[in-house]
């Protein structure tokens, strides 16, 4: 009686998930869930291998002489040779049906297995993290989106930011006394970072350096009256970084050292920088191979329809800005997957929520607007029992076919290390340093 319990158990589940498939897969398709797509595939796939198991079960009763079960007793008995035996599975009209569902089973089970697996083209997917991102989470994120989902449409923030390079990080704050002068570019940089406002003033008391607070629409007569300096600062918000860099290209052609200095937004929003969290960066100002969006043009592709998934992380220092653009992605998005630590909209309007933990519950390390990697601890311990971020986003890729990464932070910043000798260099509360020329 076991096998012929097993076969008709088999085949009992095989029209279940077979019915439950065909009718989650209308549903989805008529409605375009991906979600509920993925899990009419996988039933598919788990009724497919009920039916090898019914015909298993049936093909073993024969060979082993089961004459409990009628068709065996029909078509076999003690004398039959083994290879007619075998043969006997489809000698008759049930064994013909189970045989023909067999190979459409299999031949459709290998169909699916043959396409996208599911999941959706890489260009129409976007990630989107945030300043709120640790070194270590910026850089799993970054991979998430290469390496396992394959698009290049991935940011932190909404702006885009173009021409980036290591550049306009060459100028530390505690370097500002090492300048003959200092320009500093409209009220923003030390509106953002209002320690500059006393290194400043250190540096001229101390030092005798030149402080120049310049409008941002500053003309070339104006700089070229600071050029001849043995080493000149220049100062500005990344909102800014076009014209400090035309700024600096004056200075230079007048014979004067310039080292740049841009002040970042958000807490860690020079390591999401540095660790490649950008569509046109890879980690270490590294050029990536691939046209893909910014934040905002991520979510105004999304609004059209030409990207169809988002996932994001920390969504709050973008969120409260994004307004119209935002709301239009989140209710035109296939699926949205969200690692949030805090209600918004996001929260609100993710098909996939993932409750995430504050920087007070986590540990991990930022790098602050000059580049100094500031390690922080967890003061508190986790309100929910879902895994720290890291461990979320492994999983995830290990999800979609990539294995083995690394989960803890230790192990993340030995990649990060291997990968960019910058970071391995400062280590703990050093400074990152990229080579880069002075003037």
């Amino acid at each position: 009686m076991l096998l012929a319990d097993v076969g008709s158990g088999a085949l009992l589940a095989a029209l279940a998930l077979s019915a439950f498939a065909a009718l989650l897969g209308f549903l989805s398709g008529a409605r375009g869930l991906v979600l509920q797509a993925l899990v009419a595939r996988r039933a598919l796939w788990a009724a497919a291998g009920a039916v090898v198991v019914g015909a298993a079960a049936l093909e073993a009763a024969f060979l082993t002489h089961d004459f409990v079960i009628a068709y065996v007793a029909e078509h076999s008995d003690l004398a039959t040779p083994a290879p007619l035996l075998a043969a006997g599975f489809y000698s008759g009209q049930e064994g013909s049906l189970l045989y023909w569902t067999l190979v459409l089973a299999v031949i459709g089970g290998l169909s699916l297995a043959g396409t996208s697996g599911g999941r959706l083209p890489a260009y129409a997917i976007g990630v989107l993290g945030s300043t709120e991102c640790t070194n270590q989470e910026a850089w799993l994120l970054q991979r998430l989106a290469r390496e396992a989902l394959g698009t290049a449409h991935l940011d932190h923030q909404l702006d885009p930011l173009t021409g980036l390079a290591p550049e306009e990080h060459a100028l530390g704050i505690a370097e500002i006394e090492e300048c003959s002068a200092v320009v500093v570019l409209g009220s923003r940089p030390e509106q953002q970072a209002p320690v500059l406002t006393l290194r400043l003033y250190k540096a001229q008391r101390k030092r005798g350096t030149t402080v120049h607070r310049l409008p941002v629409d500053v003309g070339d007569a104006t700089v070229r009256g600071i050029a001849g300096e043995r080493l000149v600062g220049v100062i500005a918000d990344e909102v800014d970084r076009a014209e400090a860099a035309h700024v600096a290209q004056v200075l230079t052609r007048g014979n004067t050292g310039v080292r740049r200095l841009t002040v970042t937004r958000g807490v860690n929003g020079r390591g999401c920088k540095d660790l490649g969290l950008l569509p046109n960066l890879l980690p270490g100002y590294r050029p990536a191979p691939g046209a893909g969006r910014c934040g905002t043009e991520i979510l105004e592709a999304t609004s059209a329809g030409q990207i169809r998934a988002l996932v994001i992380m920390g969504s709050h220092p973008w969120a409260a800005t994004a307004g119209v653009a935002l709301t239009g992605a989140l209710n035109a998005a296939d699926l949205v997957v969200a690692i949030e630590t805090q209600p918004g909209p996001v929260a609100q309007g993710a098909t996939v929520l993932i409750p995430g933990h504050t920087h007070v519950e986590k540990a991990g390390s930022v790098t602050n607007l000059e580049g100094r990697v500031q390690r922080i601890r967890a003061a508190l311990p986790p309100a929910t029992t879902v895994p720290a971020e890291l461990r979320v986003l492994a999983m995830l890729a290990a999800e979609l076919g990539c294995e083995r990464w690394p989960a803890e932070m230790v192990a993340v910043d030995r990649e990060i290390g291997v990968t960019l000798p910058a970071y391995a260099e400062a280590g703990n509360g050093g400074r990152v340093r990229w080579s880069v020329p002075v003037g």
